[in-house]
């Protein structure tokens, strides 16, 4: 169930409110395209996510839905992106 990764665009929106895509990209350090790419409902690549993240200070784990607190490491949540990544793209 990766509804959770699905709603990061609703997140971006919300943030990004009045700024334009460039001036949210420049913050985020990613490309206006990507912005765009990104609120039209695209899953972003692992080191786009990880940009989005930060930028809105929601742990990854939140979009993964798994609870930090079980000792999961940062790579299993870039593994799993990875995994839903290529079943999009398959």
């Amino acid at each position: 169930n990766m509804s959770k990764l699905h709603e990061l665009k609703n997140y971006m929106k919300l943030k990004r409110d009045s700024q334009t895509m460039r001036e949210a990209g420049n913050e985020i350090g990613i490309s206006a395209t990507s912005v765009l790419r990104v609120e039209q409902g695209h899953l972003p690549d692992v080191e786009t996510f990880g940009k989005v993240c930060k930028w809105l200070k929601i742990s990854p784990a939140f979009f993964l839905e798994y609870e930090e607190s079980n000792g999961a490491k940062p790579e299993a949540a870039q593994m799993q992106i990875r995994l839903a990544l290529e079943k999009v793209n398959e």
